[in-house]
């Protein structure tokens, strides 16, 4: 995939093994970009409203949201505790490939899709995670899968965006490694509620910076 202006180009690759048409891939990049979001003119709108943000557009273009599978985010939140970017999209890709579905070769790399939940979860996946320094993460993941197969998988999990934003973090909190924050940005990210609550020190930061005289008060 490249951009070239205002246009972007894709590739599919492994298409012979597909019956689907342009318009099922370019609808699912649309999605997952959430090309729909109008995001230039919400910058005009949040420029007018904080001259603060007026200064951010030039830095931050383009920048969005992925709508990423949901079993994906869980697991990926759950792998990123207290974790950094290159450890946690390593973990991720483990997953991918000891229990994804292979997807194909590109240039002599192998590709594999995010696994389906019921991969994810008993003993057996636990140990593995472990051996392959997951450290307690690996319970978290194997409990977590456990818990979303019982309570009806995906399906449960995209009910969530149905509900209140207090409720459907108080659900997601069940699940073992899934704390306020995780909610939280579950939450954000799935259902695209923007509350500036409960978030990490480098929002904390920038909002006590910007915004607020005192940063206490933030559920």
């Amino acid at each position: 995939m490249k951009q070239e202006g205002d246009r972007v180009f894709y590739k599919v690759h492994n298409r012979e093994k597909s019956d689907l048409s342009n318009e099922v891939y370019e609808t699912t990049l649309k999605n997952y970009f959430q090309l729909d979001v109008p995001l230039a003119k919400l910058y005009s709108e949040w420029s007018e409203k904080d001259p603060r943000f007026a200064k951010l557009p030039q830095q931050c273009e383009g920048i969005r949201i992925l709508k990423q599978d949901p079993i994906e985010t869980t697991f990926a939140f759950i792998c990123s505790a207290n974790n950094n970017i290159s450890r946690i999209g390593q973990m991720v890709e483990k997953l991918c490939t000891f229990y994804g579905e292979k997807l194909g070769d590109i240039e002599g790399q192998a590709y594999y899709d995010f696994p389906r939940v019921e991969n994810l979860q008993g003993d057996e996946v636990e140990k593995k995670l472990k051996e392959e320094a997951f450290g307690y993460r690996a319970k978290y993941i194997a409990n977590s899968a456990s818990l979303i197969v019982s309570k009806g998988g995906m399906k449960w999990l995209k009910d969530l965006e149905r509900l209140g934003y207090q409720e459907a973090r108080k659900e997601l909190q069940t699940l073992m490694g899934v704390g306020r924050k995780v909610s939280l940005y579950f939450v954000l990210l799935r259902s695209g509620i923007l509350f500036f609550q409960n978030l990490n020190s480098d929002f904390m930061k920038l909002g006590s910076g910007l915004h607020l005289s005192h940063g206490s008060g933030i559920q």
